[in-house]
């Protein structure tokens, strides 16, 4: 079950842990020069070690120079991507 829907909330401790995942994350798709075009709250899903996991990979891309500009296209190595990405999160205290 979600975690919103059992607790009704979450503490500020907690929020801030996940954030943090959020953006370590992001730094790591940044890195790694994935863009994903579809972060929202419905594609962040939390494991039982209460580690952030980024979803839905659907509309991933992948910048091949800097400075290049992608139009949507479903097709763009897609399947590379949600293959080999696994966004694994440092837990940071």
């Amino acid at each position: 079950m979600e975690l919103h829907k059992r607790r009704k909330a979450v503490t500020e401790p907690e929020a801030r842990y996940f954030v943090r995942q959020v953006i370590t994350a992001c730094q790591y798709l940044h890195n790694t020069k994935i863009i994903h075009r579809d972060l929202k709250l419905g594609n962040l899903f939390i494991n039982d070690e209460m580690e952030v996991k980024i979803g839905d990979f659907g509309l991933a891309t992948r910048v091949d120079y800097d400075g290049e500009r992608k139009r949507y296209d479903r097709v763009s190595k897609l399947g590379e991507i949600q293959q080999r990405l696994s966004v694994r999160l440092i837990k940071t205290y």
